[in-house]
């Protein structure tokens, strides 16, 4: 699968790129190899957008379902990544648009959640400019050699909730 080759390359350079963004490794990743890329695409509730430069693929977004019913009305955005050499051209912006409008296609999705480096300022920022909000902050949550980072979680909400529907 060509896609999977491609996406494995990108995911690749983004972990090697950025360690202190993401939570995986290259040798630990779920797309470590094509192979294991090729399985993950294949996957059903998640979707990955990919952003291209001519026949390079350059930019991606993806957006996972969460598998257990009680919270199948959530997605997770992971894995948003821009090459260094075309950021600032609205490439993450418009993965990370794309996937999620894919994922208000998918019955029942109503929330959009993620984590994000507090170091990714442009991530940060690429996110507010979607409608997420900042609810907390997770200390000390990757570590790069001696450097500790912690994560940003926000949310956004993708639907509207029936009167009553959040009461405990």
């Amino acid at each position: 699968m060509e896609d999977a080759a491609a996406y494995h390359a990108l995911r690749t350079e983004m972990l090697e790129d950025s360690p202190w963004a993401f939570s995986s490794s290259p040798g630990d990743d779920r797309a470590r190899d094509p192979e294991s890329a090729a399985a993950y695409l294949r996957a059903p509730n998640r979707v990955i957008a990919g952003g291209f430069e001519g026949d390079e693929l350059v930019a991606a977004a993806s957006v996972v379902r969460d598998e257990h019913r009680k919270q199948a009305h959530r997605v997770s955005v992971w894995g948003v990544y821009v090459a260094p050499g075309v950021r600032k051209k609205g490439l993450g912006k418009a993965c990370t648009a794309l996937a999620l409008d894919t994922a208000r296609s998918w019955p029942g999705v109503e929330v959009a959640v993620l984590s994000v480096s507090e170091r990714a300022k442009g991530a940060i920022a690429l996110y507010r400019s979607l409608g997420f909000e900042q609810w907390g902050i997770e200390r000390d949550v990757i570590r790069v050699g001696d450097c500790r980072y912690d994560a940003i979680h926000m949310t956004l909400r993708l639907g509207t909730l029936a009167q009553g529907d959040n009461a405990s």
